[in-house]
């Protein structure tokens, strides 16, 4: 009940003039609810912690949201159907008439799609990528709920003599029910914060649940002047509902989460497998069954296996996807999307390479430390385009770390080579604009050509003719001469 005092104010810290009457009134009503259902007072006390309630939904809407006001008037607008539907039904009551069924039902059974809804609305915004794996799961539990609502809710009325009508409503409420559970699965299963909002929420959801169920079964076993008593527990499950609107940290509910997979966990995948094991085992224990009881069973039974199905095949294909990722992030630098230095090896060990040019930036560190490491983080990633846009269809670009690149050539000679160096120094000394900054930077390229010999030392040898280009006054091309001979330098 703590969270629940907080929240009806919407804030943390002294009470305000409505959570010092809100609270306290909806405390009473509770107690003389579940205490005298059927007299005066209680009834009346009951109607007045609900508006209260109801009240507090609506006043919570007024506050702004991270995730827009939508979930929020969805559960308002909830409690208030059914706060109208109470009072509809009290003053039908007053006036002699207490119909069986009629538009209280109406009101009251609204209620459930509007408040799923709500639900259904925080998900599509707290976890807008990973919902579908939830809904999934989400919809494999609710067919085990439903066919076990069917079982002990709406197979036991649909054998009584009563009428039509009173039949099929009686048969909504177990439905609304099912919608309810299925929207706090959806919840549930989805990524996100479970704090004290989400906690609140599905406690009040959860206990509305109960309390209809017991509705349905407990007139079979005591009186309904104690059944009544149950209007307590679902005035309580409301206020608590509100409380999740009311809390201050209620935008938990409507926030992406990123970075967070709905993974099966064994605990999940455990609920699954006896959400599919449901209805056979409601077919062991009934034994012999007629055809009306049969097709709701293998209805069920084909549908928690279908979703159970795809969920795992879903499951499957994103471990593919994942694998696929991190095979590519393996090989690919993260920064500029370039191949990487393991995966330049990989393509050095392959061969049917010529020439390989090695480029360094002159005058990046002094970019990085004027202008910050987000600046050259920009130049990077500008230098690797001007570079990748300016070699042929089939040679690969490769960032090997910090400001240096690769550039492995396929059936080039070092003539041609050596023009296309040139041409990469007149791409990268072009200013990179960043936040409005014309920022420049040099290239020094050593250009080696393929011999006798492996990748690596390939590589060593258009190394070492890079830092010859800057020794020789950056800007430069050294071209490498054989592994025997000495560096040749390229002038314009």
């Amino acid at each position: 009940m703590p969270d629940v005092v907080k929240a009806v104010s919407g804030r943390v810290g002294r009470p305000d003039a409505y959570q010092a009457v809100a609270v306290p009134v909806v405390l009473v009503a509770v107690v003389a609810t579940l205490l005298a259902p059927a007299s005066t007072v209680g009834q009346v006390a009951y109607l007045v912690g609900f508006a209260v309630v109801v009240g507090t939904a609506w006043r919570a809407i007024g506050r702004p949201s991270a995730g827009g006001r939508g979930p929020w008037v969805m559960v308002a607008a909830a409690v208030t159907v059914w706060l109208a539907g109470d009072l509809l039904w009290t003053g039908l009551a007053l006036a002699g008439h207490e119909p069986t069924v009629g538009l209280p039902d109406v009101l009251w059974l609204s209620g459930y799609p509007l408040l799923g809804a709500g639900l259904v609305g925080m998900v599509r915004r707290r976890a807008p990528a990973q919902a579908a794996a939830a809904l999934q799961d989400g919809l494999t539990l609710t067919t085990a709920a439903a066919l076990a609502a069917w079982q002990f809710l709406v197979a036991p009325g649909l054998a009584t003599s009563a009428k039509t009508i009173e039949i099929v409503v009686g048969t909504l409420y177990p439905l609304g029910d099912i919608v309810l559970l299925a929207a706090m699965l959806y919840l549930v299963l989805s990524p996100g914060v479970a704090g004290r909002p989400t906690r609140l929420l599905l406690a009040g959801a959860s206990t509305t649940l109960c309390v209809d169920v017991a509705f349905t079964l407990l007139p079979r076993f005591i009186a309904e002047s104690d059944v009544d008593r149950l209007n307590g527990l679902l005035l309580l499950a409301n206020a608590m509902i509100v409380a999740a609107v009311a809390h201050p940290r209620r935008d938990e509910l409507v926030t992406p989460t990123a970075g967070t997979e709905v993974t099966l966990h064994p605990a999940r995948v455990v609920f699954l497998g006896l959400a599919v094991l449901t209805a056979p085992m409601m077919a062991v224990t009934r034994g012999h069954l007629e055809l009306a009881e049969r097709v709701p069973l293998i209805a069920g039974t084909v549908l928690t296996i279908a979703f159970s199905l795809t969920r795992f095949t879903s499951a499957v294909h994103e471990q593919q996807r994942s694998q696929r990722l991190l095979s590519h992030l393996a090989g690919h630098d993260a920064l500029t999307g370039l191949v990487n230095r393991r995966g330049l090896a990989d393509r050095l060990r392959s061969g049917g390479y010529t020439v390989l040019l090695y480029v360094d930036l002159d005058g990046f560190k002094s970019v990085n430390d004027t202008y910050g490491h987000a600046a050259g983080d920009a130049v990077l990633t500008e230098v690797a385009r001007r570079l990748h846009d300016a070699v042929r269809t089939g040679d690969l670009v490769a960032r090997l770390g910090g400001d240096e690149f690769a550039i492995l050539c396929v059936d080039l000679d070092l003539p041609s080579a050596e023009q296309l160096a040139w041409r990469l120094v007149g791409a990268v000394e072009e200013p990179v604009t960043v936040d409005g900054h014309p920022l420049r930077v040099g290239a020094s390229i050593g250009v080696a050509g393929a011999h006798l010999g492996d990748g690596e030392e390939l590589l060593l040898r258009a190394d070492h003719a890079m830092l010859d280009a800057k020794r020789a006054g950056r800007g430069r091309v050294v071209l490498a001469a054989p592994p025997v001979g000495a560096a040749v330098l390229s002038g314009r």
